[in-house]
């Protein structure tokens, strides 16, 4: 009201005027200079505060502790497999060879021992010149001259594990054979190999007799020997000397150690086994998704001729398709292997670990162990086939020649794995920042009954049992530190599973998992009271604790790429504590730019506060530069503002505590506080009396206003 009755009169003296005169004036005037409102939400963000319904005030924080990543759960480390597969077999075409007796070849015999006038040598010559059937006389036995059979184009000598010699007499004669025998031997040794007889054999008709060799080396040379006889006709026979009765002698079935021959194309070697994964702790696995990875493969050959390998995963499958990789690796020179590396990615490959089981469900005993293997885990299964072409050249193979294969997985990792993995025990030490009220200025503060909880939140498909080793809330600040204690320390606490998605592509919903600790089971008051800045912790986590081991195959942990357990830290504070000189404080912008400072000659700053606060205040106002460097204050001792007054009943202030401040100012001091570009509030705060808790609500709030009430000079020339 002063203030615009003096602007009243101004206004009427300058109307009234000449405007050759201008006179000055001296005025009292009031001048609101800068406000401010400090409330509990200068302490907290609004994701720290919490109404309740009666309007107190809670506060909520949350932060990460840690995380049990995949690789911290199950890793399957690099892995490398070496094996020799000897050749398993060795095989060479059959042989056969033909050695042919005509009726011819009779008479000559016949005239060779009885001379020409002898009745069989005139009557078969007879009855073939003259056509006319004929009655032959019985003969024999005649003895052939010995036989050479050269193999030395098929092979130069061949160990033989086992064979068949075959000897087969088609008697295409018109007479009867009777006591043919036949002997074979090795030319080199006069070893026998064979030695037997046919009694008896009809016109027309054949015979066979075989024998089965066994562990014995055949040269290239062989020498045969055959007696025949015959017991001649009853009745007349047409006789033609080109009729003959023709022996074949067979080498087949071979089964070889080793030879040095001319080998037909063949396949040497049909392996199939599986890669057996030896994992610790129980685990399981029955099947993975490949994220990345390298399957490193190199082949080695022994042999003096290109091999042909095929080496197949059937269970490893990328777009449906078995991983199949063909190659030749060239001959050995018979002084060095030669080598094929090849580097594969796996990326993408979906591979099940369950060993050959399923495949000789199918297909029977692929493994020759004479049954088939049971469901597994930790194995895949692989087949290997190895072949040569036919050269026509003489070249040497053993059974003992070997295929020599290195295969190894490479940083494997992994979309998806599935399984058991087992009952591994990982410790998690380490420590997080804690930005609870981290920017509060106190002396001492105590809060009063905090709750406090530990959630895992769990996207890991396995049940898991979880211990709190240590929980400790360190101030560095203050060089303070507070350790937990409860009876939660070291206690199990039980992890549930997750539900599979069966998809890389669907997130896994984590099971929620909770360790609630409050005031009742602990000493988290004290922890929250020293206000952290860092939480120390340690975690133990126990998979399938006291799970029994499954049966293999059976399992159905499982764990997607980059799912985890996530240790989270949730506290609720009720706003309830005692405390000993709290700092709020705030800086506003003055006023002083809507006044020209020139004009004020002196006067007082008036500052009138609205307190709802149940706490004594000390306020402290400082000045401010444009750079919000304090320069100067107000005053020297702070300025006491009282609390705002108590209902018994409600323990709530209903009625707020208003105060007004006369802060004197001299010239000098007036002049220097002029300049402030800001205001800075720091208010003090301290519950009284102590050590009793206070509980805030969401209205507490103290309201503060700077007046200027000066002595300022009008000067009319300004006008």
């Amino acid at each position: 009201m002063k203030h615009l009755l003096f602007i009243f009169l101004v206004f009427i003296f300058f109307s009234c005027k000449k405007n050759d005169i201008k006179p000055s004036w001296d005025a009292d005037l009031l001048v609101p200079i800068a406000y401010t409102q400090l409330s509990i939400s200068d302490l907290l963000t609004d994701s720290l505060e919490k109404v309740n319904t009666d309007s107190s005030v809670s506060i909520i924080y949350q932060t990460k502790l840690a995380d049990f990543v995949l690789d911290t759960i199950i890793k399957l480390p690099d892995t490398s497999f070496q094996y020799v597969v000897n050749l398993q077999q060795l095989s060479l075409n059959p042989y056969n060879y033909s050695y042919r007796v005509s009726m011819g070849s009779i008479a000559m015999k016949d005239k060779e021992q009885n001379g020409s006038s002898s009745p069989l040598y005139t009557a078969i010559m007879t009855a073939h010149n003259t056509g006319q059937p004929t009655q032959l006389t019985s003969f024999g036995p005649f003895e052939y001259d010995s036989v050479e059979i050269n193999l030395g184009n098929y092979f130069k000598y061949i160990y033989i594990q086992q064979a068949i010699l075959e000897v087969t007499i088609k008697n295409q004669l018109p007479i009867a054979l009777t006591d043919l025998s036949f002997k074979l031997e090795k030319a080199s040794s006069q070893e026998l190999l064979i030695d037997d007889s046919f009694p008896f054999i009809a016109p027309n008709t054949e015979q066979t007799k075989s024998i089965t060799l066994n562990n014995i080396v055949i040269d290239s040379l062989l020498v045969a020997n055959f007696t025949v006889s015959s017991p001649g006709t009853i009745i007349p026979v047409n006789i033609d000397t080109n009729q003959s009765a023709t022996a074949i002698v067979s080498l087949k079935n071979l089964q070889i150690d080793s030879a040095v021959a001319r080998f037909p194309s063949q396949e040497l070697l049909k392996h199939n086994n599986v890669l057996k994964f030896d994992l610790p702790e129980n685990m399981q696995i029955t099947e993975t998704w490949i994220k990345t990875g390298t399957l490193q493969l190199n082949f080695y050959n022994s042999i003096r001729q290109n091999l042909h390998l095929n080496f197949q995963l059937p269970d490893a499958k990328k777009n449906g398709q078995s991983f199949l990789l063909q190659l030749t690796i060239p001959a050995s020179d018979g002084s060095n292997v030669s080598n094929v590396y090849h580097e594969i990615d796996f990326s993408q490959y979906k591979i099940k670990f369950r060993g050959i089981h399923e495949f000789e469900v199918l297909n029977g005993d692929l493994n020759n162990n004479n049954i088939i293997d049971s469901d597994t885990v930790n194995s895949l299964y692989y087949k290997l086939t190895a072949s040569i072409d036919s050269t026509g050249e003489f070249i040497t193979l053993t059974k003992n020649d070997s295929i020599f294969v290195s295969c190894r997985f490479v940083n494997l990792v992994f979309d998806y794995i599935k399984g058991f993995f087992g009952y591994k025990e990982t410790v998690v030490n380490g420590s997080s920042v804690f930005s609870f009220m981290n920017n509060l200025q106190v002396q001492s503060l105590h809060f009063n009954q905090a709750k406090f909880n530990i959630t895992l939140e769990n996207q890991i498909g396995t049940t898991a049992k979880a211990y709190i080793e240590e929980l400790t809330a360190e101030n560095s600040t203050q060089n303070q530190q507070v350790s937990l204690q409860s009876s939660v320390l070291n206690t199990p606490f039980s992890i549930l599973k997750p539900n599979n998605t069966h998809s890389s592509q669907i997130d896994v919903t984590p099971t929620i998992n909770t360790f609630e600790i409050d005031h009742n089971n602990s000493n988290i008051n004290d922890l929250i009271s020293i206000l952290p800045n860092n939480i120390k912790y340690g975690f133990k986590l126990k998979m399938n604790d006291q799970v029994s081991l499954p049966t293999p195959a059976t399992a159905e942990d499982f764990v997607y790429y980059g799912d985890k357990i996530t240790a989270k830290l949730n506290l609720e504070v009720p706003l309830s504590f005692y405390i000993n000189e709290l700092v709020l404080v705030d800086t506003v912008e003055t006023n002083f730019k809507s006044l020209n400072t020139q004009n004020i000659q002196d006067g007082n700053i008036i500052l009138n506060s609205i307190n709802y606060f149940p706490i004594k205040i000390d306020l402290y106002i400082y000045a401010l530069d444009s750079n919000k460097v304090t320069y100067d204050s107000l005053h020297v001792a702070p300025l006491p503002i009282l609390s705002g007054q108590l209902n018994f009943l409600s323990q709530r202030v209903e009625k707020p505590f208003i105060s007004k401040n006369i802060i004197p100012l001299g010239k000098t001091k007036l002049n220097n506080i002029l300049k402030a570009k800001y205001f800075m509030f720091k208010a003090h705060f301290n519950t009284v009396p102590e050590n009793q808790h206070i509980k805030i609500y969401d209205f507490y709030k103290i309201q503060l206003k700077l007046i200027g009430d000066f002595n300022y000079i009008i000067d009319t020339n300004e006008y």
